[in-house]
């Protein structure tokens, strides 16, 4: 990526470059799950549960999802056996989603992978300046919380 050709008008925006860094650490991620057969909405339910059980609809307001893209991803999950519901009658959606063992070492290896690819995208930028770019970003999200 380069924003040497693009616009001045562009590229002294800084809305215009955190969205096409941002377009392209995504494009990246998504083609590295998808190799590993997976997408960032399974990476995503996994990494929630790994903290604890939930309702699906409570994982689609934490991760900020449409309720019928965690349905689906929970449906893929427990079809893989990486999770599981608790009982209930046919068609409706469980009450809570639990990770299973097999889903713990899936979604360590979903880290792994997403892990990699934030390498891919910001490794040239060295640790230091990868660490400051993380906490800038964390302390945009701390200062909306408190608006």
């Amino acid at each position: 990526m380069t924003f040497s050709d693009r616009p001045a008008g562009l590229t002294s925006r800084t809305s215009y470059l955190v969205s096409e860094l941002g377009a392209v650490a995504q494009r990246e991620l998504d083609r590295r799950l998808a190799r590993h057969g997976s997408s960032r909405t399974h990476l995503e339910v996994l990494a929630a549960l790994q903290e604890r059980p939930a309702h699906p609809r409570g994982l689609s307001r934490r991760l900020a999802l449409d309720p019928t893209e965690v349905a689906a991803a929970v449906e893929d999950l427990e079809t893989a056996g990486l999770v599981t519901g608790t009982e209930t009658e046919a068609g409706e959606e469980p009450d809570l989603v639990f990770i299973t063992s097999a889903g713990r070492e899936e979604s360590a290896a979903l880290a792994e992978t997403a892990q990699h690819a934030s390498e891919a995208v910001f490794g040239h930028l060295g640790v230091q300046l990868h660490q400051q770019l993380r906490r800038i970003l964390l302390a945009y999200e701390m200062q909306q919380l408190k608006h």
